[in-house]
């Protein structure tokens, strides 16, 4: 039985990237890429490095071992086998899950952040992300939808305030509304 290696091919340029704002919409673009490359598992956390030390043999046999001895060896160096395929397995999946993960991340976020979480795993720079981004996000979206909630419009010089009202409105993360028709009007949709 033969396995071959199937080979994925990556534009970089077609990845979203990331400079400290909309993380949610640039976590949301990435998922994709995470599904082609296999990786959501040790980002969630699922695939995780093997615990402890590595399984030992069991140890060798004297030369005058009688016959019951020896086939109690077998079965304890079969049971040591499976585990140290196991654990080898495991070892080189997360390892290769892990790197693809840590070269997503780094060919996606701005130098400033990518530095934050270079000496991290990719969970551990995961979880960095969403911590200090996710929420960020949240509370601006908040600031940003009470600066339009107060906005007053002034008739005497427009352009200048549609220019700010635009550029507010333009940092919610708007969505259509469920169910709506395309190029009905988009509704906001707050994410926690």
């Amino acid at each position: 039985m033969s396995t071959t290696k199937q080979t994925i091919s990556l534009n970089t340029s077609k990845l979203p990237r990331f400079s400290g704002i909309r993380f949610r919409e640039w976590k949301d673009k990435m998922q994709s890429a995470f599904l082609v490359f296999n990786v959501g598992d040790v980002l969630e956390g699922k695939l995780v490095a093997p615990t402890g030390a590595a399984p030992t043999a069991p140890p060798s046999l004297t030369p005058a071992a009688a016959a019951l001895d020896i086939t109690r060896y077998q079965a304890m160096y079969q049971v040591y086998q499976h585990e140290a395929d196991a654990y080898t397995k495991t070892q080189k999946d997360y390892t290769e899950a892990n790197n693809k993960a840590r070269g997503l991340l780094s060919l996606t976020l701005a130098v400033n952040i990518y530095e934050q979480i270079q000496d991290k795993t990719a969970r551990e720079a995961w979880v960095w992300l969403e911590t200090n981004f996710a929420t960020k996000q949240f509370v601006e979206t908040l600031e940003t939808f009470k600066k339009l909630q107060d906005f007053k419009m002034d008739l005497s010089e427009p352009n200048p305030q549609i220019a700010f009202f635009r550029s507010q409105f333009t940092c919610l993360p708007l969505e259509p509304a469920p169910g709506a028709a395309p190029g009905s009007p988009a509704t906001i949709r707050i994410i926690s």
